[in-house]
């Protein structure tokens, strides 16, 4: 055996040794370690596993077929290459299994090393930035090299950067802290209110909304730059079904963003091809229905009476007159008594004159008394009058699904809101609709049409109109900013989204958002409907004080052909009178 070869061969060994002692310092025992080579010999495959101490799964790539293809989605990879091409198949073959960003140490057996930079390339380009890179230099030593692709005037740099030993962090965990105005790529769909796309002559320059400005503060805390790489292009939000992604959500799979807003529900048909972060807002889903009509409009003149004032009116009253009724049958003969005296009663109540022809006291002091009780509960009443004005009788509420399709032509439900309600009888009538669609049928069930509908409440919110909603079918979800399947960066974003919903920064989002809101409509919660106004309708205003004037004014017609009528004279008159 030759001196160029013993020496190779201790180099090897020495390469393999670092290689190990690495893996040994940074990997978790306890978790599964990918070894994996291309087609080289197993020699150093076999001096790393006796000297690594972690569980592992041993892989020969080139061969790997259907049966081994799920060992590429654990996150500690140890790789052995001879050239820069079994590396990037190695990284295309398993950038197929993997969704998550990948933990890789590169052992390069070539010697000597012809281009460092071509292997740190490919992986910036198939998104592995935690590497390390264990390689021999010309002059026989070991190098350990990482990737830092973001620095003061450089962002996305492969430059191989070599760790010195104290360097202990191979992975430089850091990396991502300060992204040094480097972009972070956004796709964005318009969904208020939690995207609104802002245009200037058709070009997109910024958004606005709730989960776009928790998504810039966390963008800027990143000392990152936000670019719209699309907004609203796609129609809809998207999923990932056999291979296959569509809508904006295929923008993070197909490598077009790294991140997507707004924040979606979490579903088996899109989280297992992205990366997702903390759950920082929940989402409320709810059935509407057009509001219930009114019933018995014939009745409704006798609505303002329905009030707990009537009855304590008319009791008083009664006893009164029967009070009246006992003096004149069981008093004293030969005293003159009040005539009409239910009339004389219904006169005082409402203001008018009446002549008493009467010398019992008691009676005389039971009209006063009932004088006083007029003045101090008409005005009462009278408000209580035209409050009852607004009165209506309305339909029985929708409060099941078996009764919500009686009364519905059909059910229109978004694909992701669908999920939630699989196998029930509203599925019977379930139509699937797109994100836009949302909108068009929420007027078109303010309107009238009868349909039922899924969507968000802060999105019907924003709308302003009067609904009927299931309240015992109200769903509260979830949701989450969905990363870009493999993005270097993600944990560390969901570490500053985590942060951020802690500091309680997207709580004040949302009370800023509600604060703004506020001056434009109120929010009426009732036990079976939900209105929404977005000013003080005037013409609702105007209508409803026309109606009360024209009672009034009906009312002081009758008094006045009262007092015409049935005024007469009298020897002995008390004139009472009350304003």
């Amino acid at each position: 055996m030759s001196t160029l070869t013993l020496t190779r061969f201790a180099k090897s060994s020495e390469l393999i040794e670092n290689a190990a002692s690495i893996a040994n310092d940074i990997y978790k025992p306890h978790l599964s370690t990918a070894v994996a080579w291309w087609n080289n010999d197993h020699e150093h495959v076999n001096e790393f596993l006796f000297k690594y101490l972690g569980a592992v799964t041993v892989l020969r790539v080139k061969y790997c077929r259907e049966s081994c293809l799920e060992s590429f989605k654990v996150k500690q990879t140890v790789f052995f290459a001879d050239s820069p091409r079994e590396f990037q198949n190695f990284l295309s073959v398993s950038n197929n299994f993997t969704f998550e960003a990948i933990l890789v140490i590169l052992v390069i057996n070539e010697f000597p090393v012809s281009d460092l930079s071509e292997y740190s390339k490919i992986a910036l380009k198939k998104d592995v930035e935690d590497i390390v890179i264990v390689s021999l230099k010309i002059d026989g030593k070991i190098a350990v090299s990482t990737v830092i692709p973001y620095g003061s005037g450089s962002c996305g740099d492969y430059t191989p950067r070599e760790l010195t030993t104290r360097e202990r962090n191979y992975f430089k965990e850091n990396k991502y802290r300060n992204f040094y105005g480097c972009p972070i790529r956004v796709t964005a769909l318009e969904l208020v209110p939690y995207v609104k796309v802002v245009k200037e002559n058709d070009t997109v320059i910024n958004i606005d909304g709730l989960d776009a400005d928790f998504v810039k503060l966390v963008i800027k805390s990143l000392n990152a730059t936000l670019e719209i790489v699309s907004a609203s292009d796609h129609g809809d939000l998207g999923y990932y079904i056999n291979g296959t992604a569509t809508g904006t959500f295929g923008d993070l799979y197909y490598n077009v963003a790294d991140i997507v807003v707004p924040a979606l529900l979490l579903t088996t048909r899109r989280y297992p091809a992205a990366q997702v972060t903390y759950v920082h807002r929940p989402t409320r889903i709810i059935l509407c229905l057009p509001k219930q009509e009114e019933i018995y409009k014939l009745l409704k003149v006798l609505l303002p009476f329905y009030n707990w004032l009537t009855p304590m009116v008319i009791a008083v009253a009664i006893s009164i007159y029967l009070t009246i009724k006992f003096v004149k049958i069981f008093g004293p003969r030969g005293y003159e008594v009040p005539q009409r005296i239910a009339f004389g009663i219904f006169s005082l109540f409402f203001g008018q004159f009446y002549n008493v022809n009467s010398k019992y006291w008691y009676i005389n002091t039971m009209l006063i008394l009932w004088i006083w009780f007029c003045m101090v509960f008409r005005i009462s009443y009278e408000g209580r009058l035209v409050e009852g004005l607004h009165h209506v009788i309305l339909e029985p509420p929708v409060e099941t699904y078996d009764d919500a399709i009686k009364v519905i032509k059909e059910a229109r439900i978004h694909p992701t809101f669908m999920e939630f309600y699989r196998n029930t009888s509203l599925e019977k009538k379930a139509v699937e609709i797109s994100l836009p669609d949302l909108e068009t049928t929420f007027f078109a069930i303010a309107s009238g049409e009868k349909y039922l509908l899924a969507i968000d409440m802060e999105q019907a919110r924003v709308y302003k109109k009067t609904v009927q909603i299931l309240e015992r079918k109200i769903v509260d979800v979830p949701v989450n900013n969905y990363l870009r399947p493999r993005w270097p960066a993600a944990k560390f974003v969901a570490t500053v989204i985590l942060r951020s919903i802690d500091s309680g920064q997207m709580i004040k989002i949302m009370d800023d958002f509600s604060s703004a809101q506020m001056p434009l409509y109120l929010d009426i919660f009732s036990k079976y409907q939900w209105e929404i106004y977005a000013t003080l309708k005037i013409k609702s205003t105007t209508r409803t004080l026309a109606l009360a004037l024209s009672t009034r004014m009906n009312i002081n017609i009758l008094f006045v052909f009262i007092f015409l009528n049935f005024e007469k004279q009298s020897n002995h008159v008390i004139k009472i009178f009350l304003r």
